[in-house]
């Protein structure tokens, strides 16, 4: 009977959990009504309005529903997404210096690619008491018009646990904190009042 009890409170954890952001998850917009641009396609678009004002280390920051399904899935790491009232060039030089001034102290190997718009990172191995991870964050930056630019992040997190013999490393799925940060730090570099 204790198994049976402890199987089904396991199975419905992870089904409560399996779809719910962790702290830090971002304000999103769903429509074009709120004064805020244009909304792109295929992302997460996250709000100007979203409070999110620390970079977090220290933490893989991942969902809970990750947690549960590490090892079993690969998942596809979410896309996060804002548009910006601004030239793509000078988007992308804004996260550039964004990189530069707060990832690269942070041990980031950071590699740029103008001509198509790509700035990223090389993973870096990082470990608090319960895990070890590697992440890497990768950036897109396109125009949408002559007066509008996307910005377009994904943080890739591979997470193993410490009480794991073997070590191995799985996909986690990010809550965007860390990415929301950057596009919210963009846009406050950019000039953007919320």
């Amino acid at each position: 009977m204790s198994r049976t009890l402890t199987f089904l409170a396991f199975a419905v954890a992870t089904l409560l959990t399996a779809c719910s952001a962790g702290p830090g998850a971002p304000l999103h917009r769903t429509g074009t009504d709120d004064g805020y641009g244009p909304l792109i396609s295929g992302c997460t678009n996250v709000s100007p309005a979203d409070p999110t004002e620390k970079f977090v280390t220290g933490s893989y920051l991942t969902t809970w529903g990750s947690v549960w399904q590490e090892g079993l899935v690969t998942p596809e790491p979410p896309m996060f997404c804002r548009a910006y009232p601004a030239p793509a060039p000078d988007v992308l030089q804004v996260a550039r210096d964004v990189f530069n001034d707060v990832l690269r102290p942070l041990g980031y190997q950071i590699s740029v690619d103008v001509s198509h718009g790509e700035l990223q990172t090389a993973y870096l191995q990082q470990e608090h008491q319960m895990a070890l991870w590697r992440d890497r964050f990768v950036v897109q930056v396109r125009p949408i018009d002559d007066h509008w630019a996307e910005m377009r992040i994904q943080r890739e997190v591979l997470i193993a646990r410490k009480m794991d013999p073997k070590r191995e490393y799985t996909a986690g799925v990010s809550v965007g904190q860390n990415e929301t940060w950057i596009l919210n730090e963009t846009g406050r570099r950019l000039g953007e009042n919320r």
